[in-house]
């Protein structure tokens, strides 16, 4: 492993090994929409597909977690790497409509399955004070991925079309594939992983009960529900974004390195946000800096619509990521602070069931709405949503005086 990852920690080497699926499948996101369209596919078609994305990790995830603990992540990390190649190559030899609903089951499926591997690893591996430091690359690498992949997918399509970007796309797991199978990674044994968990106990039907139980009493306390709207606004507009943009760059005539440019910028703006939710803080409240998130949203949302040109765009793809990157952490921080004592872990689990299911049904209602109506409406769908979620904002901040 010496020749391979000198002076890497070792989870340092495992983001950067898993950063060839991100990239993967963050391409494939952006590609998926614009070869849709050349296809002929409607807007509810689209976004039936992309909704496939995180439909089988509502499910399917803590199984994943369980057989992680359970085998160690080396055979399951193998099979999720194979599954984001395999699906994100299948355009490339199955030229159809049909195949997208696939490479989006597949890969979205498969990558989902990496990042919680990817999650449990970055806890096993190193101190206590080291694993913050782990989780804070792997957060920002991610963004990064986030940031070149778009930008490079476009230009492929561009100047190779969509078969050949697929192809270079689908062969960029192979880098991952490779790590594992020479024994490279930095996989704890399955006896580490058990031992790093809590102990399992039986669960009875009178467990089941309370835990349920134990949900709705989280949803009783008001300030929680007032996080969780938060939380569900933030993470369905940025994945009805991510969804609307390619579509509507296309419509407009934008080249796919320019709708590529845009997503590009959206995500550096959100990473671009942090240094600037440092200094907020010191001088709003958590409900002021989400008033403020609504109203960028909101304006940026409803202006998208109105020009056909790069320009214009460019500056809402600035607004909506400096606002979408300021939201996301401030919900989570509106969580912690709402949650009962010694139940942050369970409102955070609950958060993310939630954000699965908005992940889920944001685009697909979004399709259906620009197929019914036009892409100009749900655009301003959106941007009435913004509205709404800035003035319950607005009058929490009033209360908090």
């Amino acid at each position: 492993m010496s020749l391979l990852m000198p002076a890497i920690k070792p989870a340092y080497f495992l983001i950067l090994v898993s950063l060839f699926n991100h990239a993967a499948y963050s391409g494939a996101r952006m590609a998926i929409p614009l070869y849709a369209v050349s296809l002929g596919a409607s807007p509810a078609v689209i976004g039936l597909q992309l909704a496939l994305f995180g439909v089988l990790g509502i499910f399917t995830s803590v199984y994943l977690g369980r057989w992680v603990d359970r085998h160690g992540a080396r055979l399951p990390y193998l099979l999720a790497s194979i599954g984001v190649g395999v699906g994100v190559f299948l355009p490339v030899v199955w030229q159809q409509l049909g195949a997208l609903f696939l490479v989006c089951l597949l890969a979205g499926t498969a990558w989902n399955a990496c990042y919680l591997a990817n999650v449990q690893l970055m806890g096993q591996l190193g101190t206590p004070t080291e694993k913050i430091g782990n989780f804070s690359m792997h957060s920002t690498l991610l963004s990064v991925s986030s940031l070149i992949a778009p930008l490079i997918t476009g230009l492929l399509i561009d100047h190779a079309g969509f078969s050949v970007s697929f192809a270079i796309l689908g062969l960029l797991p192979l880098v991952t594939i490779a790590m594992i199978l020479l024994d490279r990674m930095p996989f704890p044994p399955a006896d580490a992983a058990r031992a790093s968990r809590p102990p399992a106990t039986d669960t009875t039907p009178a467990d089941t009960s309370e835990r349920k139980r134990s949900i709705f009493q989280l949803l009783r306390v008001r300030a929680l529900r007032h996080a969780y709207v938060v939380g569900m606004l933030v993470q369905g507009i940025w994945n009805v974004y991510f969804f609307l943009m390619p579509l509507h760059g296309a419509y407009i005539g934008l080249s796919a390195s320019q709708i590529g440019a845009l997503l590009a910028l959206f995500a550096f703006s959100s990473i671009c946000s942090r240094p600037i939710l440092v200094r907020m803080r010191h001088r709003c409240s958590a409900w002021q800096i989400v008033t403020i998130n609504m109203v960028m949203m909101t304006l940026a949302l409803a202006g998208v619509p109105c020009f056909d040109t790069l320009g214009p765009q460019l500056v809402f793809a600035v607004i909506l990521g400096l606002a979408l990157g300021l939201g996301s952490p401030v919900s989570l921080a509106l969580l912690h602070e709402a949650s009962p004592p010694g139940r942050a872990g369970e409102a955070a689990g609950l958060r993310t069931t939630i954000l699965a299911v908005v992940q889920t049904a944001a685009p697909l209602l979004a399709g259906l709405t620009g197929a019914t109506t036009g892409l100009h409406s749900a655009f301003v769908f959106l941007a009435v949503c913004a509205a709404l979620g800035g003035w319950l904002s607005y009058f929490l901040t009033r209360t908090e005086k």
